[in-house]
């Protein structure tokens, strides 16, 4: 997929759009900003983007899952021409530069105040909306049980061939996590859901028909079989273990 966009000195220009990206010192002078736009995302993990666009395009309808700055909505709107967008951020404040853009451009709803561990609250935005789901971007907490929750809250609502898209799945895994003082030492590794996204792909490929781990991110392609949407859908009943218990680490 050519890409639409050119980077230069660390900000990202799409159809008019700026949007400061990922480069050394940028978080902490752009992250609390509200005059800019900004998402935490390289080159690489953008090419990333592009070529999954290019592979499973056209996109329709996505779930993001973590605004932050709201750079990335921004960019995937434009990106991806103009899908419908339901965002969902665990922060109670609008944030000024993400709603000044939607007030521009039809079909951005950002549901403010929803923590990604609330499934229920998740699962009645997915049952009242009418937008059919192409990709689900998970880049929020990228801690095991909340990002668990909200994927069994969501991936019924996905449509057979579209993606769940999990960032920053191998945190747990890098050198500064291996320190027992890191800030999320306590917390289990995310890449415990993408393990048992594994096992329910061999279980039960009606359902996951993909899995996909790699730098970056890892994805799940949603399978073809009726899966329910009545809140009742759990990952617990696609993982045929023999009975044995899956041990987070």
């Amino acid at each position: 997929m050519t890409r639409p966009y050119t980077i230069s000195g660390g900000v990202l220009t799409i159809n008019g759009v700026d949007i400061i990206t990922d480069l050394p010192g940028n978080y902490e002078t752009y992250g609390c900003r509200d005059d800019v736009f900004y998402m935490a995302k390289g080159d690489a993990h953008l090419q990333a983007y592009a070529d999954l666009a290019s592979r499973y395009g056209p996109v329709r309808g996505v779930v993001e899952i973590g605004v932050f700055r709201g750079g990335s909505a921004a960019f995937f709107h434009q990106f991806l021409d103009r899908p419908k967008m339901i965002c969902i951020e665990r922060n109670n404040a609008p944030i000024p530069k993400i709603e000044a853009y939607r007030a521009a451009h039809d079909g951005i709803d950002i549901h403010y105040g929803i923590d990604q561990a609330d499934r229920p609250a998740i699962h009645r935005i997915m049952e009242q909306s009418r937008t059919e789901i192409d990709w689900v971007i998970d880049d929020a907490s990228h801690f095991y049980q909340p990002s668990r929750a909200s994927f069994e809250a969501i991936f019924p609502f996905l449509r057979p061939g579209g993606l769940y898209i999990i960032e920053d799945a191998a945190w747990a895994h890098s050198r500064p996590a291996q320190d027992p003082e890191h800030p999320w030492a306590k917390q289990p590794a995310l890449t415990n859901l993408i393990l048992e996204l594994v096992i329910a792909c061999m279980t039960d490929v009606s359902a996951f028909a993909e899995v996909y781990a790699g730098p970056g991110f890892c994805w799940v392609r949603r399978g073809w079989a009726t899966l329910p949407l009545d809140g009742s859908f759990s990952l617990d009943n696609h993982l045929l273990t023999r009975g044995r218990t899956l041990e987070p680490i």
